[in-house]
């Protein structure tokens, strides 16, 4: 198999504690065992470990601008040793909107900010019901609702006597793989803007939307791509089982390869709480893991 360049990285994200070291650690023995395998290989098989998946992307962005230059990377985050080939976009955004704070004893004089945050999410709920409707992607095929919608933060007052005269709710909105991100942000204006429309109190004021952290496009390879094809089979002679085909359900890295060409898979050990204190991988997944990444960059730098 003859490629122009001759290099492939194998990225990781050392950002998610526990749960992402399994992924670090299947990496480096894949590196372990190449450096000692018996046939040669053209060209550098390169490990980046790389900050910021879970809030940017920032780590890996920068490493593309500024790395080595490479042709293909295997991504071992946890994945359930499924070949995760899309993920969908996302957009981080805060909307700030204002009240009319007066005396909590004079009833209707005040406009409480939180009761327009809390009409303001309700109003939101359904965009991503609308977005799923019309969504249709082969790799998330087998899930009912994949973009998800979420408020994760929310600020109001600081005493329960006062009426508050701002609230700010952060959102994160997934939206469809072949989207821009300039689509997911017009969607959430639109719906903003309809949702001011609506309240007479915020004409003078109406909400403002602060765009930051997550503004990330979707991924999506072809599953008959060569990569993918190397892949599944190292899998499937490691494994000796058919390799499962699936998507993420948040964003990942694999998008900065891709807008520079470059194919990229997330194939990783079975693991579980992600994000909590009792993260944990399969020792066993991990050595699966780190078998089939490098029969995988073997092959492909055969």
């Amino acid at each position: 198999m003859k490629r122009t360049a001759e290099r492939i990285a194998s990225t990781s994200q050392a950002d998610e504690a526990r749960s992402t070291c399994g992924g670090l650690v299947a990496g480096l023995l894949a590196i372990d065992a190449i450096a000692h395998a018996g046939p040669p290989h053209r060209g550098d098989i390169i490990f980046e470990s790389v900050i910021e998946e879970e809030s940017t992307g920032n780590g890996i962005l920068a490493a593309r601008q500024h790395g080595p230059a490479i042709d293909a990377a295997l991504i071992p985050g946890v994945s359930g040793e499924d070949l995760q080939i899309a993920n969908s976009g996302a957009v981080w955004f805060e909307v700030t909107l204002t009240g009319k704070p007066a005396y909590v004893g004079l009833a209707g004089v005040s406009v409480n900010a939180i009761d327009l945050a809390v009409d303001l999410i309700a109003h939101l709920g359904p965009v991503p019901q609308r977005l799923n409707a019309a969504f249709s992607q082969p790799a998330y095929e087998a899930q009912a609702n994949p973009l998800a919608f979420n408020v994760g933060t929310i600020c109001g007052c600081d005493r329960p006597s006062n009426v508050p005269s701002e609230c700010v709710v952060g959102f994160r909105l997934a939206f469809p793989v072949e989207w821009t991100v300039g689509q997911a942000r017009a969607v959430v204006s639109e719906a903003v803007a309809e949702f001011a429309a609506r309240h007479p109190s915020l004409t003078e004021q109406p909400p403002a939307i602060r765009r930051h952290g997550f503004q990330a496009h979707g991924f999506a390879i072809d599953p008959d791509a060569s990569l993918v094809a190397l892949l599944r089979s190292a899998v499937a002679q490691v494994s000796g089982e058919p390799a499962r085909v699936s998507a993420v359900f948040g964003t990942a890295d694999a998008r900065y390869f891709a807008d520079q060409g470059i194919p990229a898979v997330s194939y990783g050990p079975v693991g579980g709480g992600m994000h909590s204190p009792d993260g944990w991988v399969s020792p066993a997944g991990v050595r699966r893991v780190a078998r089939a990444l490098a029969r995988t960059a073997l092959a492909w730098t055969a």
